[in-house]
């Protein structure tokens, strides 16, 4: 629809004559890219003038925010659509009409440029976040941050030091901004209550976390049996005292020890001058923080072999998955092929009640039985991917997978050795893969009881980032 128009009705008129105004400020200017949508003539219609404002992808919500704010010093302004619709309500008086103004702000086409992914963007913007409570507000963030400005936001992102762009930080989701907000309120409440504003800066994937922090782990790393830097520290976001001197991460690592590094680490957290946090979405009310590797005492408390669960067929399903039991017996940490039909890559996964608690390569795992002696070789992980699909090693393949599941009682498993071993082999490679690799597990530890305990103990604690070598952490959830 083309811009010229006519507006007969008084109060829409001024009402829209405001909200061109407002989509144009000291730093802004959205004219440029704008049209009108709609005009209603009947006097039943809610919309009475619908327009649209184009921006990149990354500036809808600080597009639709901008405009918003100036509008709402005189007019009812409600958001919609993750914030990037805004109903402005025709006006200026309670009772409010219920007829509006609507803008729908939308994004480029191609060519504006691909964004930040979104766990970089969902951690950045933790951070931020958290700057809000701690250095701008100096108290938690009341209610969905509906109130926060601009200008709130571009003060904390003083303190941040972030690999993503500003309006990608604040052009969250409704469900990851209150993540957010959740996440900085029991930050402040933990850290930050106790501190002045501007004594902590916020950092991820720049300055001390791409710097020091990686510089640390890869002096490190030779003398510990992690093949990436999660696995000793799973630190998602670093927060540090300003005046904090990163230089001495590295000097804390120049021993090549990981245990003198996770000393300073522990002194750092101690005196909150250096605090790594781990981060999931938080979907209750209220966050949870635990702290991780502080101590040996715990990190594997109650945590022993409970035996597994082992499936053929549920229904019409055929499981690829082995389960271990641990703990209670309730928990689980389930062993499959992770690659579909494309790749072998099978691993373990911690279940947990609300999230995954982390994952293990089977690399790893393998290396654990080596270490305590219950398997004589590695298996080749690229020869038994390969194997799996080789016409003239299915037939033995399936052979073998049909009397280890029989050995250890495969729910759902048929009694009919032949009709069983001729289904296995019409099923795709991963399934073999995966259930051999898995079915190796369990007669590992099912042969070996008397070291189960300690295998499982030491697959839990690699998984969850809790290895003895691993680093002191807090874990938001």
């Amino acid at each position: 629809m083309a811009n010229q128009f006519t507006v007969t009705d008084q109060k829409v008129s001024a009402c829209l004559l405001d909200v061109m105004a407002a989509m144009a400020g000291e730093n802004y200017n959205y004219y440029q890219d704008y049209s009108v949508t709609s005009v209603a003539t009947g006097d039943r219609s809610k919309i009475k003038v619908g327009l649209k404002v184009v921006v990149p992808q990354a500036q809808r919500v600080t597009a639709a925010t901008r405009i918003g704010q100036k509008l709402q010093e005189k007019y009812n302004v409600e958001y919609a659509r993750d914030d990037t619709q805004l109903n402005i309500k025709v006006g200026r008086k309670e009772p409010y009409s219920k007829q509006v103004i609507r803008i729908d702000v939308k994004p480029m086409g191609g060519g504006s440029g691909a964004g930040s992914d979104a766990t970089a963007i969902n951690e950045s913007a933790q951070c931020l976040y958290a700057a809000l409570a701690f250095n701008v507000y100096h108290a938690p963030i009341e209610g969905d941050g509906g109130s926060i400005s601009l200008d709130d936001f571009e003060e904390a992102a003083q303190s941040c030091e972030v690999d993503v762009k500003f309006d990608e930080m604040i052009a969250l989701p409704t469900s990851w901004k209150l993540s957010s907000i959740r996440g900085a309120n029991k930050l402040y409440d933990a850290i930050g209550k106790n501190k002045p504003k501007g004594y902590y800066k916020f950092y991820r994937g720049k300055g001390l976390d791409d710097g020091q922090i990686k510089s640390a782990y890869k002096k490190i790393s030779r003398g510990t049996p992690f093949t990436s830097e999660d696995k000793w520290n799973p630190a998602d976001i670093w927060i540090a005292a300003s005046n904090f001197n990163a230089n001495d991460i590295t000097t804390a690592a120049s021993s090549g020890l990981a245990k003198n590094v996770n000393q300073f680490l522990i002194e750092k957290y101690d005196s909150k001058e250096l605090i790594g946090v781990s981060l999931k979405k938080i979907t209750a009310p209220t966050a949870r923080l635990s702290l991780k590797n502080y101590t040996e005492d715990g990190k594997a408390a109650g945590v022993h072999y409970a035996g597994y669960e082992l499936k053929y067929k549920t229904g019409d399903e055929y499981s690829i998955d082995v389960y271990i039991k641990y703990g209670s017996g309730s928990e689980k940490i389930q062993f499959r092929n992770f690659g579909g039909n494309k790749s072998g890559s099978w691993q373990g996964e911690v279940k947990g009640s609300s999230a995954n608690q982390g994952k293990i390569g089977g690399g790893e795992v393998f290396n654990i039985l080596k270490a305590f002696n219950v398997i004589s070789a590695l298996p080749n992980n690229q020869q038994e991917w390969a194997d799996a699909g080789s016409s003239t090693k299915i037939a033995k393949i399936s052979e073998d997978l049909y009397d280890a599941l029989k050995k250890y009682n495969a729910e759902g498993l048929s009694s009919n050795k032949n009709a069983t071993v001729g289904q296995i082999s019409t099923f795709n490679k991963s399934y073999r893969y995966s259930k051999k690799l898995g079915l190796m597990l369990i007669d590992a530890l099912e042969t070996n009881k008397n070291k189960a305990d300690e295998i499982v103990k030491d697959i839990y604690l690699y998984a969850s980032s809790q290895h003895k070598l691993s680093g002191v952490y807090l874990k938001m959830e």
